[in-house]
């Protein structure tokens, strides 16, 4: 009896999977086994979502409020365009003591003034993370860090203790104390 059991079982799951391969009428009477019906329910609403994402009958996500910190030559070059000119995100802040971000990473060539960053791309500028997080921090989902390496450690923890999500260049940290830390 136990092995009738077993193969019935089987026999469901296979007859999941394959369905013309193992249609059989004592089948029919046993009950799917709970596993095998939660992840038919799981594919359905997979396909539901789907079906009505396409549709546009759900509204878009809301798109991720990014600031970038360190608003140098690989920021200017890389990050900003690329964060600006995706669907799914906002550049909402730009940070940078210097008025005049140095140059290097991938631009050659002449660097905009942080004046001029903020003006090109519709954002404030601040001169301290910590003065950003102070006004914004309910408006932000995330930051990237793109400062020079030696101030990696201290403005990722700060990002990460204010409870946002944090994309942080390498190195993540100078030494292997900062990185215990």
């Amino acid at each position: 009896k136990n092995r009738k059991k077993k193969e019935r079982g089987r026999q469901w799951s296979c007859e999941f999977f394959f369905p013309a391969r193992c249609f059989h009428s004592e089948m029919l009477s046993a009950a799917p086994p709970p596993k095998a019906l939660l992840l038919a329910g799981a594919a359905a609403a997979v396909a539901a979502l789907v079906y009505l994402r396409r549709r546009r009958a759900l509204p878009p996500a809301r798109r991720a409020r990014i600031a970038v910190v360190g608003c140098g030559g690989w920021a200017q070059g890389w990050h900003l365009p690329n964060i600006s000119n995706r669907p799914d995100a906002q550049l909402v802040a730009l940070v940078d003591p210097a008025d005049d971000p140095g140059a290097g990473g991938c631009l050659h060539g002449r660097v905009e003034s942080m004046s001029d960053l903020a003006a090109r791309y519709g954002v404030p500028r601040y001169k301290t993370l910590q003065a950003l997080l102070e006004e914004r921090r309910d408006e932000l989902d995330g930051v990237l860090v793109a400062a020079p390496h030696g101030h990696h450690c201290s403005l990722g923890l700060a990002v990460l203790e204010a409870g946002l999500h944090l994309l942080l260049e390498k190195p993540m940290c100078a030494d292997v104390g900062e990185a215990r830390a």
